[in-house]
């Protein structure tokens, strides 16, 4: 997101460092049958994103794909899923000049997240004019937006152009599950469940000084 620009640095700084070490990278996708005669295998494959089925009346981009500058149709813009990932989304937009609205199905926004995030980020929802509806289930999408249900069952259509889909992700075990009694595996990031940068660089912190 355009307020998190302070990631950037670290970014170039961990793929400089890649090719500073003389990491070899290998621009393929992994099989377990390649790792096999691997001593470990550390696995870092990430989340697969969420989905939810809403109609094909509106187009649909995926929160990640928003966030990375992916073009967007014009009106405003509908967000589904209030997590961390929903929350910045919205942000994001509001703050490039859309007109937002967050939908979240449960009662608290970034719920299970730490208490200083949904602080920060409820205070930066406010600021950049995003409108927040929780305790509100999107149904479908028609011509003129996308449906929702609120908490007492009454129910509406949110204007919108498109629809930006934050539902969540599932961890990503495939490539672990396979190796599993071939090689020694260290799972990092967010296939473990974490979900945090923090825990990404600590949980690799950590295989790398224990291979």
């Amino acid at each position: 997101a355009s307020f998190k620009t302070d990631l950037v640095p670290l970014l170039d700084h961990l793929v400089a460092q890649v090719g500073k070490l003389r990491v070899t990278v290998i621009e393929q996708e992994a099989a377990a049958a390649d790792l096999a005669g691997f001593d470990e295998v550390v696995v870092a494959t990430g989340a697969t994103r969420g989905a939810i089925e809403l109609g094909p009346a509106l187009p649909a981009v995926h929160a990640t794909d928003a966030l990375a500058g992916a073009a967007l149709p014009g009106g405003e813009v509908v967000v589904v899923g209030g997590g961390f990932t929903g929350a910045e989304t919205a942000i994001h937009l509001a703050e490039s000049g859309r007109t937002v609205t967050l939908v979240e199905a449960t009662d608290t926004l970034m719920n299970g997240d730490a208490f200083t995030d949904q602080m920060t980020y409820g205070e930066r929802l406010a600021a950049s004019g995003v409108t927040v509806l929780t305790g509100t289930r999107a149904t479908a999408t028609t011509a003129e937006g996308v449906a929702v249900v609120d908490a007492g069952g009454a129910a509406r259509v949110l204007p919108a152009g498109v629809v930006i889909v934050a539902v969540g992700s599932a961890c990503n075990t495939s490539l672990a599950d396979a190796l599993t009694g071939t090689v020694a595996v260290r799972a990092v990031g967010d296939c473990t469940g974490s979900g945090k940068l923090y825990d990404a660089l600590h949980q690799a912190y950590t295989a790398a000084l224990a291979v």
